[in-house]
């Protein structure tokens, strides 16, 4: 039916929300403590600052409110696993 289509989406949302955004926690502390430069960090916090962020950032993604080139330019830095 259509309320567990919706749910499905919603849960595989959340689920790619979670790991997107504790990689790119970690590579903004792993940079942050390294004392390098973060090419893009205005866009990764933006992004992916938190769960909440990462959530709203896919649902835009699907739904068409952000192009996905938006999104996966900051994640190219923090690896290919990230983006594909």
């Amino acid at each position: 039916t259509a309320s567990f289509a919706l749910l499905l989406i919603v849960m595989i949302i959340y689920m790619f929300a979670i790991a997107i955004a504790q990689l790119a926690a970690e590579h903004l502390k792993e940079m942050k403590f390294s004392g390098k430069t973060i090419a893009n960090q205005d866009d990764m916090d933006f992004f992916f600052g938190g769960l909440a962020n990462s959530v709203f950032s896919l649902y835009m993604s699907i739904t068409g409110g952000v192009d996905w080139k938006d999104l996966a330019v900051p994640l190219f830095d923090v690896g290919a696993f990230a983006v594909f």
